[in-house]
């Protein structure tokens, strides 16, 4: 049944930026357009986001969104909104669509449209392809939206609610209320989030987590069972994460003199992984290329930085376990 029209009221300013984690892109939007204070490193920080590697043992693109996004939201709430979210890990794509996808697509957009007709824009999973965006419109059964799209100059054409690119089952995710919670009690919380991101142990023996995640990461490409496109965005996704994990821990060392020392230096740490990163990232620039991945002078390059990045990892982990302590 085609939905009412709805959109966004004229009162609320949506500004989507350009970002590799594009679940942190379309937070940070939402968050904003609703008057929280608030940027992509504390979005990025707070949540966890920036603190999270995964790769796939063949390195598919589905490394950066392979975990439970409800850890997620604790984060968010001491940014100043509650949270509400509807998804089911079934998939919603073209090849396994059913009946049960279809319940679960329309559940997620029966949720998007009430927090549109409540003039709050909301988060959906499986904009054109698997990335996250920004619901601010619902228009015939179709979500309206900002996603990367619009930092590319290209169209944004209506979603229908049942066509969504959605790997890991639809989802929406809303923010109801504003709340007012304790930010250094939120601060301590999301360097809990980093340690236990950091050092998470896979469900599926396909994919990595934390230091082992560089090792398989390494693997790949000796073995050349690296996707090239998996590849070139796991290090870029991954290289912005930890260059907002950098900045997120430098700013609130600033609010902790206990441990603020400690703090520093594990910033610095993941400025080394950021750095490394970035190199990689260079090395292999998206979309990527088969040819980058056969030429062993740029495999021991990468190699090398991995292992950089690993162990600046490692390091930073063990940093703000020790800070969490004094905090």
């Amino acid at each position: 049944m085609a939905s009412q029209a709805a959109s966004v009221p004229p009162g609320i300013r949506v500004h989507y930026r350009a970002g590799w984690l594009t679940w942190v892109s379309s937070v940070t939007a939402c968050l904003e357009g609703l008057a929280a204070r608030c940027d992509a490193t504390d979005v990025a920080g707070m949540s966890g986001y920036a603190f999270h590697v995964a790769i796939h043992r063949e390195l598919c693109p589905s490394g950066p969104t392979v975990f439970p996004w409800q850890d997620l939201e604790d984060g968010i709430w001491y940014l100043g909104r509650a949270t509400l979210a509807f998804g089911r890990g079934e998939c919603h794509t073209a090849a396994l669509n059913n009946e049960r996808t279809h319940a679960h697509a329309q559940a997620a957009f029966d949720l998007a449209q009430r927090e549109i007709e409540a003039g709050r824009p909301c988060v959906m999973w499986g904009a054109y392809v698997p990335e996250f965006a920004v619901v601010v419109g619902i228009e015939d059964g179709n979500y309206i939206v900002s996603s990367f799209r619009e930092c590319l100059g290209q169209k944004q054409p209506p979603i229908p609610a049942q066509r969504v690119n959605a790997p890991g089952g639809p989802y929406t995710l809303t923010f109801p209320m504003a709340v007012h919670l304790d930010r250094p009690e939120g601060e301590r919380r999301a360097v809990e989030r980093a340690i236990r991101f950091g050092r998470r142990q896979p469900t599926d023996p396909a994919y990595a987590f934390g230091a082992a995640a560089y090792d398989l990461w390494m693997a790949a490409l000796e073995s050349q069972q690296a996707d090239p496109m998996g590849n070139s965005y796991c290090a870029a996704c991954y290289a912005e994460a930890r260059r907002q994990a950098q900045h997120f821990i430098e700013r609130i060392a600033r609010r902790h003199h206990r441990a603020e020392e400690l703090l520093m230096e594990a910033s610095l740490a993941f400025a080394t992984t950021a750095d490394a990163l970035e190199r990689i990232s260079t090395l292999f620039p998206f979309p990527g290329h088969v040819d980058a991945l056969r030429d062993q002078a740029t495999i021991a390059e990468a190699r090398d930085d991995l292992t950089i990045a690993r162990d600046a990892d490692e390091e930073a982990i063990d940093l703000l376990t020790q800070a969490r302590a004094m905090m």
